[in-house]
């Protein structure tokens, strides 16, 4: 757990499947950036690594969604570093 990979396009197909309901995925940007992810250094350097799995966060994420606990989440701008 915790140090699992997945595209751009794995991680918006498990948000839909878990939200449920209407999610439109743009497939039409292509996006060839590698996201492996490796966590040896933090576990060598700190002794920790992350216990929590993509579906996990996921699920968290949609119960503070849900529950408001995220105010104008998709227009205030600390919720972005890109747009």
């Amino acid at each position: 757990m915790g140090t699992e990979n997945a595209t751009v396009l794995e991680l918006a197909q498990r948000v839909q499947a878990i939200a449920g309901g209407e999610i439109q995925i743009d497939t039409a940007a292509v996006d060839t950036r590698s996201y492996k992810l490796n966590t040896d250094k933090m576990k060598q350097t700190l002794g920790f690594l992350p216990s929590f799995s993509i579906d996990l966060a996921i699920e968290e994420l949609v119960g503070a969604f849900k529950a408001g606990l995220v105010p104008d989440a998709i227009d205030n701008p600390k919720y972005y570093n890109v747009r």
